[in-house]
């Protein structure tokens, strides 16, 4: 199908577009991750991409986001394609990834996401994280390293399936952390004074 699509054959291309969006809809990781690193997510557009969103509630809010990155971020190079932003599993958004987009706050959409299990905010300048987070019960891998965070809302610890936690090269002072799952964790180039 594919060297049929790259032949211009308008019904492979449609079928070869579908088979990809189904593939990337069910969520399996592997999947997902081969589909980007093959490329193949590049045959669809964003739209396309977006599709694969089945809430509503999410997909509007999805919508509502990559329009605000593409305002509040001028300076970062976007693809024609969302595919390195976000995964989906079953139709709900499972990852979102945004590391190095100049954000200095946390985008109220994400809260909407509530079968999130990756977000990477990764070497963004944030000064805050919102209290919702603790709202995100699905997270499982929580990426802030390189920010500006001076301290962590008491509501993470809400996060009851968090296992990996990024926090190195913030401003953290102080750090109080009761996440039972909790597995991986990197502090390191923090000021710290306490952690508990």
């Amino acid at each position: 199908l594919k060297r049929l699509t790259e032949l211009g054959d308008a019904q492979a291309k449609k079928v070869f577009k579908e088979e990809i969006l189904l593939r990337f809809m069910e969520g399996i990781d592997t999947a997902s991750r081969y589909l980007q690193k093959e490329g193949y997510l590049e045959y669809l557009s964003s739209e396309e991409l977006l599709s694969a969103v089945r809430d509503e509630v999410e997909y509007e809010a999805l919508k509502k986001f990559e329009k605000m990155l593409k305002q509040q971020s001028k300076d970062v190079i976007f693809p024609d394609t969302l595919d390195w932003i976000f995964r989906v599993r079953k139709g709900r958004i499972s990852l979102l990834r945004l590391p190095g987009y100049s954000l200095k706050s946390v985008p109220a959409v994400i809260r909407h996401f509530k079968e999130l299990r990756t977000l990477d905010l990764g070497a963004n300048p944030l000064s805050s994280i919102p209290v919702w987070i603790g709202e995100l019960k699905k997270l499982d891998f929580l990426r802030l390293y390189k920010n500006k965070l001076k301290s962590i809302p008491q509501e993470i610890n809400e996060l009851k399936d968090l296992r990996i936690l990024e926090l190195n090269d913030n401003l953290l002072q102080k750090l109080d952390l009761e996440l039972p799952k909790l597995e991986r964790f990197w502090l390191q180039r923090n000021p710290l004074k306490q952690l508990s």
